[in-house]
């Protein structure tokens, strides 16, 4: 599983996913920055759909589908 961590956790997780063998980044990464940081919610999920990544967020809400 590809992940993507969002702005709302420590680049720090990512770091040790890495560690421990998972395909992670995080959207505050400098090198990610320009694709997930500081967008809209709905634009980084599109994005990580074309990227096959997984969202890993604390904002549901934003994520669920009225």
């Amino acid at each position: 599983m590809k992940i993507l961590v969002d702005e709302l956790y420590s680049p720090a997780i990512v770091l040790e996913l890495r560690r421990r063998g998972h395909d992670a980044i995080s959207a505050q990464e400098p090198e990610h920055r320009a694709r997930y940081g500081n967008t809209d919610d709905k634009v980084i999920f599109a994005r990580a759909q074309e990227d096959g990544r997984t969202v890993v967020t604390d904002n549901i809400a934003d994520y669920e589908e009225a």
